[in-house]
């Protein structure tokens, strides 16, 4: 592998492997390198990603160009991505209502693609959007990490399901729930909560707070943090946020087209009009 890719620098490094930028010296493009250290415990994940993606080529996707292993451990060559996550432009504050749009439908697109592959996330968060920078100021997102993916269950599967994020995950997966398509979605709704607020969904200092605002809601309305949001906006999203999965969308297909349906309801209500909802007060 050495003999083809120049190693450039180091973009990131923990306590399993390191992610490098190269130069693919055939291709004459950079490239992003994801591996595992040699003595690394789970190369399955990685090869498990790389499988995963290297059959779904979607522009809300990283690509993945190679993967494989060598003497130094599992690797992985997928497409370089220069911007910021989604979880440090949040950090600044909530999306535009128009970057808001887009993400709902490159995000909803992306997932529609990789469920009808087979392939659950199960590890969807701010982190794994990646916004690719564009100097016309373009908005887009691409999902990366599906080291935590797994082919869909058959209908009535169980699985050992406490994996993932846990501001992002969906309450059947703090025990031996069925984790399906729906689970993916219910990530999706607390992203989109966080992209309309700057705000978790779920917050909690301690881990046993948040597990039980997942599983005992309501949590803050959006409405209440947005009253400039339309209603059928607030409830598209809570929808999303279901505590019991026969409660959310089916599919991501389902989801989008019920969100592209809201139409003039994806608008920002403007002050006269939250004003006239207003009741008046006579002080007498």
């Amino acid at each position: 592998m050495n003999d083809r890719y120049q190693i450039i620098s180091t973009l990131a490094t923990g306590g399993t492997g390191s992610i490098l930028q190269a130069w693919d010296k055939i291709q004459n493009r950079d490239v992003a390198i994801k591996r595992l250290r040699s003595d690394g415990h789970h190369p399955e994940a990685l090869l498990r990603e790389a499988r995963a993606l290297y059959a779904v080529r979607h522009p809300g996707i990283v690509t993945i160009h190679e993967y494989g292993s060598d003497e130094e451990g599992a690797f992985l060559i997928m497409e370089l991505i220069k911007g910021e996550s989604l979880e440090h432009r949040l950090s600044q504050g909530p999306l535009s209502l128009p970057h808001f749009k887009t993400l709902v439908h490159q995000t909803l697109e992306a997932i529609r693609v990789a469920h009808e592959a087979g392939i659950i996330h199960r590890d969807l968060k701010p982190e794994n959007i990646l916004l690719p920078w564009h100097r016309d100021g373009h908005f887009e997102s691409k999902i990366i990490d599906f080291g935590l993916s797994q082919a869909a269950p058959l209908s009535g599967a169980q699985q050992d399901s406490m994996i993932g994020s846990i501001h992002y995950m969906a309450p059947e997966q703090f025990g031996s729930g069925h984790v399906d398509v729906r689970t993916d979605l219910y990530a999706l709704g607390c992203i989109y909560y966080q992209a309309l607020t700057g705000k978790l969904a779920f917050p909690g200092e301690e881990k046993i707070h948040v597990i039980t605002a997942h599983l005992y809601p309501p949590h803050e309305a959006l409405s209440a943090l947005r009253p400039d949001l339309s209603d059928e906006l607030c409830t598209w999203v809570h929808q999303l946020l279901s505590v019991q999965p026969a409660g959310r969308p089916t599919s991501a297909a389902q989801a989008l087209t019920s969100f592209h349906h809201l139409g003039p309801h994806l608008q920002v209500q403007t002050a006269s009009l939250l004003e006239s909802e207003t009741p008046s007060v006579m002080i007498l």
